[in-house]
């Protein structure tokens, strides 16, 4: 399914941009779709989703049982859920899907769900075949997948679509990957995002690691940048020392709007599930991290006669972003880390050199974990003092942040 409102007829194009000249090259660009069903042959950028938590509902005479939730799609508030249509029935054979957003169910906008029930260690498992759906004033193409597992019901939606171009950038294989992030059935619009994806790479990008369509992306020595119109791309390369600190900045504000979206609707679960004390004060403001080397940061704790606080973490890494929400904005932990130490951030996307890798290896001699969110207290000679791994609430994370000033 493509979308069927408010864009051109495409074409397929694929050209070759050499690098270095300022006058912007125009490609032709495809609306594609980001198929992730076969994973031997992903594609270069994973597809937009949203998980929608169901609850019981109130129903229409003609069905037995209703669970429902809702989500934003664009300027638009959409009901979606499931439903029985027969008593003799043991799971739902109805998705319910206000694709419209006006706010009813009519009979179009029932579909046909086939449910089949999984064992996963024991656990009953409910899942249902995918269902393509038109969305919203701009009938964005969707896919809509219904799942239950311990009692928890939940809708997906992906959005497969979107507009892409092959490029030559300095002798490799790119893709430039637009998402309308914004839902408003355009593409290179404001609040749409966009990336350079590797042709071939193991891994796609993700929405979470992509920069805003005004922000540009750092590449083989020039920031590139692209603009939309219609059906073409106007990509723009000049030579460069590094990115722009402002593009970085706007990328990591934009991933931790992104993130905490995703994070309000979790939330009570989520404070309940891990016992979250609520009560503890929030800091007065946030904590100023400093996104600099690694190098740089071990001069700062030298020059502050502070230990430096190093936190490793990814674009695409949840916990890492629970860290930002859930504990950092705590008032013991910000007055701690803001006055004790000198927090650092490294990112695995806009590291510099072999920073990420760097510090990770030394955090897994200490704590046998590669992963992260990953944690470290230094001296400004370099020496570990301390390694922290895995998300840690507030409370406990103040216990590890007392045990590493001690050490210094």
């Amino acid at each position: 399914m493509t979308k069927i409102a408010l864009l051109p007829v495409l074409s397929t194009v694929s050209l070759c941009v050499a690098l270095g000249a300022q006058k912007p090259y125009v490609v032709e660009a495809s609306l594609r779709v980001a198929d992730t069903s076969n994973r031997s042959a992903m594609p270069p950028i994973l597809p937009l989703a949203e998980s929608v938590s169901l609850a019981s509902a109130s129903k229409p005479e003609d069905l037995i049982e209703v669970k429902s939730g809702k989500c934003m799609i664009g300027s638009k508030e959409i009901t979606v859920g499931v439903g029985k249509s027969g008593k003799e029935l043991a799971q739902p054979d109805l998705l319910l899907v206000d694709a419209d957003g006006d706010g009813l169910i009519v009979q179009e906008e029932r579909f046909p769900l086939a449910v089949t029930e999984q064992d996963v260690r024991g656990a009953k498992v409910l899942r249902g075949a995918p269902v393509d759906v038109a969305l919203g004033v701009a009938q964005i193409a969707a896919k809509i997948t219904f799942a239950e597992s311990n009692g928890r019901a939940s809708i997906g939606v992906t959005f497969p679509d979107y507009l892409g171009a092959d490029l030559d950038v300095a002798g490799k294989k790119r893709i430039v990957c637009v998402l309308d992030a914004d839902h408003d059935g355009k593409y290179g619009t404001i609040g749409d995002s966009w990336g350079l994806a590797t042709a071939g790479a193991d891994r796609p990008l993700t929405p979470y690691a992509l920069v805003g369509i005004t922000n540009q992306v750092f590449e083989d020595g020039h920031r590139i940048g692209v603009t939309v119109d219609g059906s073409k791309f106007l990509v723009r390369a000049k030579p460069a020392d590094g990115p722009d600190p402002q593009d970085e900045g706007a990328q990591r504000a934009r991933i931790e709007h992104l993130w905490s979206g995703r994070f309000d609707k979790e939330r009570e679960q989520f404070v309940t599930e891990r016992k979250v004390d609520t009560s503890r004060p929030l800091a007065p403001k946030p904590i100023e991290w400093n996104y600099v080397t690694f190098d740089e940061a071990l001069a700062l704790g030298k020059k502050a006669n502070k230990p430096v606080f190093v936190d490793v973490m990814a674009f695409w890494c949840v916990w890492c972003y629970r860290m930002d929400y859930y504990t950092y904005p705590d008032a013991e932990v910000a007055a701690s880390l803001s006055g004790d130490f000198i927090p650092v951030k490294i990112i695995q996307e806009q590291a510099r050199g072999e920073d990420y890798t760097r510090v990770i290896e030394q955090l897994k001699k200490l704590t046998n974990s590669g992963g992260i969110p990953a944690m470290g207290v230094f001296r400004g000679d370099g020496e570990l003092l301390h390694a922290i791994s895995g998300w840690k609430a507030p409370v406990d994370f103040v216990s590890d942040l007392t045990t590493a000033l001690a050490k210094h």
